[in-house]
């Protein structure tokens, strides 16, 4: 796809757990943007996949899944929200079982061809600009992308971050819990290693992508990031 460098996506790539979906979002909201998060819609295509007994993953069945998608599937601009049919789907798509899914469709070519052409449409529909997020925006999506961003975050605060998340129960520092950090860490670098050497799409920095560290409190954070976007926009 040749796509001209004028096209207004802000490309945004970056391991799981690096906090650029919340980034993105916050980032999104204040410069008037779309936010879109690939990632829930490998996890929409794995609910609904799930839900008819038989798939036989052929290109014909997944295109039909992924035009249902394009059709029913959409995000509510207020709450961040996720909506099918114009209901909230966020406890369909949140459970362990949907991400496991999600993770085995995401290997499928099928899958990840049919969605790629969504993913073109969806971000080119926001004449304000569109924050698209994932792992392969700026390398595969979209190449051409007014703008690049890696987002990145060592695994061990990635880990630390989950814990607080994962344990809310046990009090303190991280460190103070060593077998529970390390199952973490070690789940973390296992799904980094995955992504970064998949043979399709595989997570990796486009070469044109600015390295943006998520290591400061949310707040500064997004409001660095919104400066870069202007600062880097207002040169293009």
């Amino acid at each position: 796809m040749n796509q001209k460098k004028d096209t207004f996506v802000i490309a945004v790539d970056g391991p799981s757990g690096s906090g650029k979906s919340s980034l993105c979002r916050e980032t999104a909201r204040r410069l008037g943007m779309t936010h879109i998060n690939t990632g829930s819609y490998y996890r929409v295509i794995a609910w609904q996949i799930s839900l008819r007994p038989g798939f036989s993953w052929t290109q014909e069945e997944v295109q039909s899944v992924c035009h249902e998608i394009e059709e029913k599937f959409h995000w509510d601009s207020t709450t961040g929200n996720p909506l099918w049919e114009g209901q909230i789907c966020l406890k369909q798509l949140n459970s362990e079982r949907m991400g496991k899914l999600a993770s085995q469709a995401a290997q499928n070519t099928h899958v990840r061809q049919a969605l790629k052409e969504v993913f073109r449409r969806h971000g080119c529909m926001d004449p304000h600009g569109t924050i698209m997020e994932g792992r392969d925006i700026g390398t595969e999506i979209f190449p051409g992308a007014a703008l690049k961003i890696y987002v990145d975050l060592s695994a061990k605060v990635r880990a630390e971050r989950r814990f607080r998340d994962e344990y809310p129960h046990l009090e303190g520092n991280p460190d103070n819990y060593p077998l529970e950090l390390e199952s973490l860490l070690t789940k973390i670098e296992q799904r980094d290693m995955r992504d970064s050497e998949r043979d399709v799409a595989p997570l990796i920095k486009a070469e044109d992508a600015l390295l943006f560290q998520n290591d400061k409190p949310f707040r500064e954070s997004a409001a660095n990031l919104v400066e870069i976007i202007k600062s880097s926009l207002s040169k293009k």
